[in-house]
């Protein structure tokens, strides 16, 4: 069955504390560029953390709920997947495991009905232990299946073994990426990008994370090496709050380094990225906030939506039993095969 993934804006951080269930804000999830004569199957919710570390000297886990609402003040959320008690479980002041992807096996199609914004919290989430769970690099994805032919295809561009972040505001280019093989006569329904880490250090004893420059910090795509007419992809959310910017690393343990980000566009950069060619990409106003910060194994790629050119017709053959099968091809939507 086809489908579209729509991203949230990557949160830095998201405190969830023991004791008492609370509910806690993540960031939206705009679904856009569904295609119009699409119907909805069937849509469903996961959960993306970089990491946690946990604050209490006893182990720590974490229970609660992922909701979604069409409507910001929440007044009749939907649960899109269930966090069971004994989830998240970390070491005793340490970090636990990086890049944690929890899927919902919950349909909310009920709420998430067509293209627009739907908001997110996690709902009486509470820490099992006595002091709070910090919860780093934080998003949120639903997946939306229908019944319109639309495919994708990812392309990525070559690794970098490490990218250094400077505490000077300024571009750090990630490279190049060759979009090929987009069949000829599809109509590109949107393009995402993807930036992806497997290890953050710091370069010095003390925590790091990205500061706040002094314009947003984004990732931009564009079809030349001088980005004339560039386009941001992927935002992402500095501070220059303790503990609260991006890419955040804690000392644990003497350790300057723990695991890495996912970042994944929430818009369509289709307009840059549209068919086959060479496309680059680069972080832009992007600082550390205190001595640098180290990203190893680097990859950095584009996700390209499109449909094939409209078709439809039926084709009949004899089957060696004598029945007759029908394959009708309706424009644009999943082929269905009838067995007669």
């Amino acid at each position: 069955m086809p489908f579209m993934d729509f991203w949230s804006i990557n949160l830095p951080k998201v405190d969830v504390a023991p004791v008492t269930p609370a509910n806690y804000a993540l960031n939206p999830v705009v679904v856009a560029n569904l295609p119009s004569n699409a119907v909805i199957s069937r849509v469903v919710a996961a959960l993306q953390v970089d990491y946690q570390l946990n604050q209490s000297a006893m182990t720590g886990t974490l229970s609660g709920s992922l909701a979604v609402d069409a409507d910001s003040g929440f007044a009749s959320t939907l649960q899109a997947l269930s966090i069971p008690s004994g989830s998240f479980y970390t070491s005793p002041l340490d970090l636990g495991s990086p890049s944690l992807l929890l899927e919902g096996n919950t349909d909310v199609k009920s709420e998430v009905t067509s293209n627009g914004t739907y908001y997110f919290r996690l709902e009486n989430a509470v820490a099992a232990s006595s002091g709070t769970m910090n919860l780093y690099g934080v998003s949120v994805r639903l997946r939306v299946y229908f019944d319109v032919s639309v495919e994708f295809m990812d392309f990525w561009g070559t690794p970098q073994a490490n990218l250094t972040i400077p505490s000077a505001e300024g571009n750090v280019a990630l490279g190049s990426v060759v979009v090929s093989g987009i069949p000829s006569g599809a109509s590109i329904q949107r393009a995402v990008l993807m930036v992806k880490a497997s290890i953050i250090e710091a370069n010095e004893g003390n925590f790091e994370q990205l500061g706040a420059a002094s314009a947003s910090t984004v990732v931009v795509v564009a079809d030349n090496a001088e980005f004339t007419g560039k386009l941001s992809g992927i935002s992402i959310m500095t501070s220059n709050d303790p503990r609260l910017g991006q890419l955040y690393v804690e000392v644990i343990s003497c350790s300057y380094r723990q695991g890495g980000a996912f970042f994944v566009g929430d818009v369509d950069v289709s307009s840059i990225v549209a068919g086959d060619g060479t496309y680059y990409l680069r972080f832009e106003n992007i600082k550390a906030r205190f001595d640098g910060l180290i990203l190893y194994e680097v990859q950095f790629g584009v996700r390209v939506y499109y449909q094939q050119p409209s078709t439809s017709g039926a084709a009949v053959a004899v089957n060696a039993d004598g029945s007759l099968s029908i394959n009708l091809c309706p424009k644009n939507r999943v082929p269905v095969n009838l067995v007669i």
